[in-house]
Parts: C-alpha cells; sequence; structure tokens
C-alpha cells in the first residue's frame, strides 16, 4: 500500500503495524525457533515426560501466546487504522 500509493511509511498506524511486525520477526527467530529445535531434540533423547520436555513445551507455549498477541496486535493496528493515528 504505502509503496503503490502516496501513503508514508511515517504514518503512524502504518509504523506502528510494521515495528510490531518486525519485533514479532526478532522474537520468533532469536526465541521461538532455537526453543521448538531444543524441544525436538529433548524429544527424541528422553521423551514427552522428561522435565526438559516440559520445561521447553512450557516456554514454547508462553512465546506461542506472546507471538499471537503482538501478531494480533499489528493485524489490528493496519486493519482499523486508528483513527487517533491519522
Amino acid at each position: 500500500m504505502a509503496g503503490v500509493g502516496r501513503l508514508p511509511f511515517s504514518t503512524p498506524w502504518l509504523l506502528t503495524g510494521l515495528i510490531l511486525f518486525a519485533i514479532l520477526i526478532v522474537i520468533a527467530a532469536a526465541g521461538y525457533t532455537p526453543t521448538l529445535r531444543r524441544q525436538i531434540q529433548v524429544l527424541d533423547a528422553g521423551g514427552p515426560n522428561s522435565r526438559e520436555s516440559r520445561r521447553l513445551a512450557a516456554r514454547g507455549a508462553r512465546l506461542g501466546i506472546l507471538l499471537a498477541i503482538i501478531g494480533v496486535s499489528s493485524l489490528f493496528v493496519m486493519v482499523t487504522k486508528p483513527a487517533l493515528w491519522r
């Protein structure tokens, strides 16, 4: 939209949505992906009932919830274009 139209990237709602999306990508790449990889290794080695497996599953769930909240927030801002930020 910003690339085709005449909408500057400095528009507050657009900038906020893009920043939230960038934060989502950073958290996913730096936190969720390594946790998932480690969880797969632990599951292969010790099974689903090991302490480490449960700890990693809980961490993955917390990160997943955080990522979902950030993603929905970004989507909300991009779709509704809050009137206060126009």
